[in-house]
């Protein structure tokens, strides 16, 4: 199996906040012994724009993970820059989608862009983040319909997917429910920039590229189970893509994992900015990501971050004396993702500053997490 997530829009010197779920895949790879691949987003980091130095990126990404505690020898990063991908989404899709014309709502900004019939139903329920009474909170545009020609696909109504934790699941399956009511245009209402990829010349949506990039790799090392680890704050856009994806390769299995949002203990708190080396105290972003890992409470869609877990985890991390000449077996996908959860690691972290001898997956969790 592989462990992945979807691209990530990744900044040099962004909140570490970005990381938590980079960390959370990290440590599943490493609690189930799979192989570790994080990409980021080039191709849609800015509209009609590419990147003049992606290599700079990319090293600048490599160095923010080795300062969190993910080594360069662990993981592979990937980016959607390849030939290889960009042709797998194009010809993908082309097989398996169909030319529609569709009821649009479309400001003039096209941040909202959506089929009418899927806009009137979050109009509803209130729950529209980008516009209010058909109103576009961006550009301020009046939300305009008409009859437009784009590419879509019908999703499947039911999907095998292990999704986890429970809490995210039934969420996540409420939320895929919604989205699969309704054709998924693939689409986007625009003229071509530099950078786009371009779909029976119409304009793909990047969004719906960056969904495919977990099947990629599975086609990639030719493997049928990919686990994925995303951020709560994110689950529509990855029940969208999820959507899409499974629908074109069914024989696909993904493992779920859903890892809560995060909220401050203290509201004024905010954490460090990479590069964050270490601060008069001896606390290293290490340490502060050790603490965003301890937030982990799966039972809530928020964690609360307590800036007293810093601490907790730096005292830990100076204790804890790996063993090297004893590796412990590794676990499953559906295991690890009960281990990561707060109250398990506070009990092997407390056993560590008890000095207190640990069992075989108390090892591995520890391992797994600092």
């Amino acid at each position: 199996m592989i462990i992945t997530t979807l691209p990530i829009s990744y900044r040099h010197g962004r909140s570490l906040k970005v990381f938590s779920t980079i960390l959370t895949a990290k440590t599943l790879a490493r609690l189930t012994g799979s192989r570790l691949i994080l990409p980021i987003n080039l191709l849609g980091l800015q509209r009609n724009t590419l990147p003049n130095n992606p290599e700079r990126i990319v090293n600048y990404f490599g160095h923010d993970l080795t300062a969190v505690g993910v080594t360069t020898e662990e993981c592979d990063i990937a980016t959607d820059l390849d030939s290889d991908f960009q042709n797998f989404v194009t010809q993908s899709l082309l097989g398996k989608t169909q030319r529609a014309t569709i009821n649009l709502s479309r400001c003039t900004c096209g941040v909202v862009e959506l089929p009418t019939s899927a806009l009137n139903v979050i109009g509803v329920q209130r729950r529209g983040h980008n516009f209010t009474d058909k109103v576009c909170t961006r550009c301020h545009g009046m939300i305009e319909t008409a009859e437009s020609e784009v590419r879509a696909i019908t999703a499947l109504g039911k999907l095998d997917i292990f999704c986890t934790p429970s809490v995210q699941a039934r969420r996540f399956s409420t939320v895929y429910g919604e989205i699969t009511r309704h054709q998924l245009i693939i689409t986007k209402l625009r003229n071509p920039e530099q950078g786009d990829l371009l779909l029976d010349g119409l304009v793909l949506d990047p969004d719906c590229a960056l969904g495919i990039f977990p099947y990629f790799l599975a086609h990639k090392f030719k493997i049928n189970e990919v686990g994925l680890v995303v951020g709560f704050t994110t689950l529509t856009q990855v029940c969208r893509a999820i959507a899409i994806s499974s629908t074109l390769f069914p024989h696909v299995k993904v493992h779920l994992f859903i890892h809560p949002g995060i909220k401050f203990q203290n509201p004024v708190m905010k954490l460090p900015r990479t590069p964050f080396l270490e601060d008069k105290h001896g606390v290293s972003v290490k340490d502060w990501g050790v603490a965003l890992l301890m937030s982990n409470q799966q039972t809530r869609l928020e964690s609360v971050f307590c800036e007293g877990d810093v601490v907790v985890a730096k005292n830990t991390r100076i204790r804890y004396q790996q063993n090297t000449s004893e590796k412990p077996e590794r676990v499953s996908f559906a295991t690890a993702s009960n281990m990561l959860e707060r109250d398990a690691i506070s009990k092997v972290y407390k056993k560590i500053r008890q000095s207190t001898p640990l069992v075989t997956t108390e090892r591995l969790l520890a391992e797994a997490t600092l």
